[in-house]
């Protein structure tokens, strides 16, 4: 006979873990595409110029975030000066300073990463933006 005050086998209640569950969920299937902004040198000596729609993303899944890279982005810029001047807020907005850039082409690397959600895993996409300003 067994006795009743023997403890059950772990195995037996061993409840699923969380890495177990991460495993079974899908890769993310976010796309990204850029689009390329023209500024004018007039308008950004006097105000801030806000540009909305820098990028399409479709079949992104979770709660969305944006920062800039500084890697691959435009070489004329430190790394101080590209956070000093650019601003990405977490709608997607770009910002940028009002009388901070001379008339070029600026490109900008911007990460997207979609956190996920119960059936998705955390993804992320890198877009570079290019900005003229004339």
């Amino acid at each position: 006979m067994t006795d009743p005050t023997e403890l059950p086998t772990p195995s037996a209640t061993v409840a699923p873990t969380e890495d177990s569950s991460a495993s079974t969920k899908l890769k993310q299937s976010m796309t990204v595409k850029s689009k390329k902004k023209t500024v004018k040198a007039k308008t950004l000596k006097k105000k801030n110029v806000t540009i909305k729609k820098l990028f399409t993303i479709k079949n992104a899944q979770g709660k969305l975030t944006y920062k800039l890279v500084k890697k691959g982005s435009t070489k004329k810029l430190t790394k101080k000066k590209l956070w000093k001047r650019f601003k990405i807020n977490k709608k997607g907005t770009l910002t940028i300073k009002k009388g901070s850039l001379k008339k070029a082409t600026y490109k900008l690397r911007i990460k997207i990463t979609a956190k996920g959600n119960a059936l998705y895993k955390k993804g992320s996409k890198t877009v570079t933006v290019r900005i003229k300003v004339k």
